[in-house]
């Protein structure tokens, strides 16, 4: 059997880093056109998010990904935005979540995910990416007065899942949180 933890890795973060359900939100994932915005778009869907608002840099991938979420059991009517500032701008007040999976802000000079302007107060931003920890996405997001967490959870509750599924027991979810720390730690030490 084949099995994905982002959906399930994802559900557990928003729960616990914005102690708020999928299915209560309306949902701005930039990037769903790959295989983590497409595995996000599709859990979204199936919680029965109140709205989801799909867009990447390649319409036609992303067309595509939402073509598959019409059928799906509890799924939402879903918006696909070009990826330019006027579609954003439009969309982003009625935005509660945005789920960076574009691997922007990785890389020294990568543009902008969203623009840093547009983020309002109101807005939880989740970025999948974890390296650097503080994304430029992130920090503006900070700065903006939004919450904002990077993909460093999503991983620990990714890792839970795998080894339970693997081993078929509890996983020790103290002792993986204790050295996914330990690492991160280690790595901004390097």
């Amino acid at each position: 059997f084949g099995r994905n933890s982002d959906a399930p890795g994802f559900l557990r973060t928003v729960r616990e880093e914005f102690g708020r359900e999928v299915r209560d939100l309306r949902i701005l994932v930039p990037g769903a056109g790959g295989g983590a915005g497409a595995a996000v778009a599709t859990v979204c869907a199936m919680e029965g998010c109140r709205e989801l608002i799909l867009t990447n840099r390649t319409l036609s991938k992303v067309e595509q990904v939402a073509a598959t979420l019409h059928d799906l059991p509890g799924g939402k009517v879903t918006t696909v935005l070009p990826f330019t500032v006027e579609a954003l701008a439009e969309a982003m007040p009625r935005v509660d979540l945005i789920v960076n999976c574009t691997s922007l802000g990785m890389n020294p000079g990568d543009s902008e995910v969203l623009p840093h302007h547009l983020l309002q107060p109101h807005h939880m931003v989740y970025d999948m990416v974890y390296k650097p920890l503080i994304t430029p996405l992130v920090a503006a997001a900070r700065d903006a007065g939004a919450r904002a967490i990077n993909g460093i959870p999503m991983l620990l509750w990714q890792g839970v899942y795998s080894f339970e599924w693997w081993f078929g027991c509890t996983a020790p979810v103290d002792a993986m949180r204790a050295g996914l720390e330990a690492a991160v730690r280690q790595r901004q030490a390097a």
